[in-house]
């Protein structure tokens, strides 16, 4: 279905609303005896109308994802060679706050898909899982604390989980893991969603730190096909432009502060 993926989709506010909405806009401003005022936004709303319209579409948002994410076909991805045992360091990815200020570990989606991911690769391979993200320290009060909860629930022994609270962002959760990291005698994994792992691992680099990338998911779509369904903007693009824009805000953000 062109522009919405269902009649909830249709109801409900998203990207495909905001392009149409700009191209409405737009359209209004080129007719014949628009107002003066209009008028001379057109050059703005022609850019507006543009940027939305792309950010909206499918393909380039999977495009973009492709050229942002870890490669996919990276052989070092999550290769880990026979010998000590390895620690696997498990960025958190969730809620920390609640609207009054209160802490609240949440996980979230790709919260979840990693310490998933963490899960199987400590079947395979043994050695520990070191759980990091804050804003507390503590089992309750940090998400560090609630993924080694939800690994416990998927298998993995208590005494194989390791916490790395007090952090909120991934320098300082990679900060924050440091120490375990350079303790441990084997190979350390790093465990996050392959858009986030680039900088992540940059971030890590910068603290003298060398990790196995390990990629928890691709949230790029391979061989999407080029139709009128996934050039034009869909509402289903939503939630992917969102994380890829937010991830490059911070990934520009890093840089400027000279943390990657």
């Amino acid at each position: 279905m062109i522009f919405f993926a269902g009649i909830a989709d249709a109801l409900a506010p998203n990207a495909a609303h905001a392009a149409l909405g700009a191209a409405i806009a737009c359209a209004l401003a080129w007719r014949r005896g628009a107002p003066t005022w209009l008028r001379r936004m057109r050059p703005l709303l022609a850019l507006v109308t543009a940027w939305i319209w792309l950010v909206a579409s499918p393909q380039f948002v999977n495009r973009a994802l492709a050229a942002t994410e870890h490669p996919r076909d990276d052989p070092a991805n999550c290769r880990i060679d026979g010998g000590a045992a390895p620690l696997f360091v498990v960025l958190g990815s969730g809620e920390l706050w609640n609207p009054d200020g209160t802490p609240r570990a949440r996980l979230d989606l790709e919260g979840i898909r990693r310490v998933r991911h963490a899960a199987a690769l400590w079947r395979r391979h043994g050695g520990a899982l070191l759980m990091a993200g804050g804003p507390g320290t503590g089992d309750a009060d940090s998400l560090a604390g609630t993924m080694a909860a939800f690994a416990a629930e998927l298998g993995v022994p208590r005494d194989a989980l390791r916490l790395a609270g007090g952090s909120q962002d991934t320098r300082e959760d990679v900060a924050a893991a440091a120490g375990a990291v350079r303790a441990h005698a084997g190979p350390a994994v790093l465990v996050t969603g392959a858009l986030h792992l680039p900088r992540a691992l940059a971030v890590a680099a910068r603290q003298g730190l060398t990790l196995v990338p390990c990629a928890s998911d691709w949230l790029q779509i391979p061989g999407l096909a080029v139709n009128p369904a996934t050039v034009l903007p869909h509402s289903a693009s939503t939630a992917r432009s969102y994380l890829l824009l937010r991830e490059w805000l911070a990934t520009l953000a890093y840089r400027l502060r000279g943390w990657t």
